[in-house]
């Protein structure tokens, strides 16, 4: 096996997986027209909620963007709690320096 292979398996197996938490929040469409996002995360849920819904909601977004939806509707997104091996190895050669 090669090198990186066997540092990307250390790090996989030390660090993990990456780990998120899910959140949905209403945008509202005003009587003046325009789609109104309010500040904040929104409401925390489960991740098959999120997965249950995110396409269609970035379908909705592309149809608001264009001005072609013009009702309340509900933003999904995730964020990330907890950095995964990936992020940890990323982090870490960005620090490392040539001699």
């Amino acid at each position: 096996m090669s090198i990186l292979f066997d540092l990307v398996s250390d790090y996989h197996e030390r660090f993990g997986d990456p780990q998120y938490r899910y959140f949905k929040k209403q945008i509202a469409w005003s009587r003046r027209g325009e789609h109104i996002i309010p500040i904040g995360n929104g409401e925390e849920i489960s991740r098959e909620e999120f997965d249950a819904n995110v396409s269609e909601y970035e379908r909705i977004r592309r149809e608001a963007f264009l001005g072609r939806y013009p009702k309340s509707y509900w933003q999904y997104r995730r964020d990330l709690s907890k950095d995964g091996w990936r992020e940890i190895l990323i982090k870490e050669i960005e620090q490392f320096e040539l001699p």
